[in-house]
């Protein structure tokens, strides 16, 4: 009886995760594309152009942008 009580609670703290792992996953894929295509060329940040620093791509590989375009993006996203 008490499995069955937990079941709906499981599943609201499955889904933020289930759904930060998928669009983590897109990420990867993402970069992935970037890698077999060039278009970006990897490493080369998607809205500036320039280099992505090699500290960032090692702590966040799927990263599209620079750290300065990246955190101008954050910024515009905030409210």
């Amino acid at each position: 009886m008490a499995d069955t009580a937990s079941d709906p609670q499981e599943k609201e703290t499955d889904f933020p995760i289930a759904t930060r792992l998928s669009d983590r996953l897109a990420r990867i894929d993402e970069a992935m594309g970037r890698l077999r295509a060039a278009d970006p060329p990897f490493g080369l940040c998607a809205e500036c152009g320039g280099l992505i620093d090699a500290r960032r791509l090692e702590a966040v590989p799927w990263s599209p942008l620079c750290g300065p375009c990246a955190d101008q993006a954050e910024g515009e996203d905030s409210p």
